[in-house]
């Protein structure tokens, strides 16, 4: 037995196929911009809340905490760093690039040659950070070798 749809029945389906079609899609766009302005309410207030709380930019550890953030050392500082510490690693200079250039902005003294008085402190504060870092990443290994296994 065959069925046939008469004219007015197929226009009656399409119509609900379509009209439902049409309220799905425009719940999704309603639900969208709500959700989307929602998002993008709490990423300005997220950056707000970032742009009110500057305390971190007169923090003395700055250098080693919000480097992210921090602008980069002047090429000034990156020469001065390289003078006084030649036989360092790269990663080590980097870092004591930062500590001096913040050194440098909140008008404390930083060496100036290899035998400044001040590079066993600098060095001393620099090994600390970077044997802190490599403690946290070996942490960090150990725990996604364990999750892994």
């Amino acid at each position: 037995m065959s069925e046939t749809i008469s004219a007015t029945e197929l226009h009656h389906s399409m119509g609900h196929y379509f009209g439902n079609r049409a309220r799905a899609q425009a719940e999704e766009t309603i639900l969208w911009q709500e959700l989307g302005e929602e998002v993008e309410l709490a990423a300005e207030e997220e950056d707000q809340e970032t742009f009110e709380d500057q305390s971190w930019r007169t923090s003395p550890d700055r250098w080693r905490t919000h480097t992210d953030v921090v602008g980069d050392p002047s090429p000034e500082i990156d020469v001065q760093t390289e003078d006084v510490w030649p036989e360092q690693t790269i990663r080590f200079r980097v870092m004591a690039a930062y500590l001096m250039q913040t050194r440098y902005e909140d008008g404390q003294p930083i060496p100036e040659t290899p035998n400044d008085p001040l590079r066993a402190l600098f060095t001393d504060l620099v090994e600390r950070e970077l044997e802190r870092r490599e403690s946290v990443l070996s942490e960090a290994r150990g725990l996604s070798q364990n999750n892994s296994t």
